[in-house]
């Protein structure tokens, strides 16, 4: 039995086309990750932010009056 150079380039091409998918894979996992971690740092800090919004209008008002 031979090898055939079609049969060489296809084993080749279908592993470069493995490789790529499980980057995307990968790529999609640590994405979904990020997209987590950053919705929870919005809640967390949406509250605080708030509050300092909150306490500094007067400050800022009393200002524009002058």
């Amino acid at each position: 039995m031979k090898l055939q150079v079609e049969h060489i380039f296809g084993v080749i091409v279908l592993g470069i086309l493995s490789w790529g998918s499980l980057q995307v894979y990968n790529m999609n996992a640590e994405l979904a990750l990020v997209s987590y971690r950053v919705s929870e740092n919005y809640t967390m800090l949406k509250p605080m932010w708030q509050d300092f919004l909150v306490r500094t209008e007067p400050v800022h008002a009393a200002k524009q009056g002058h």
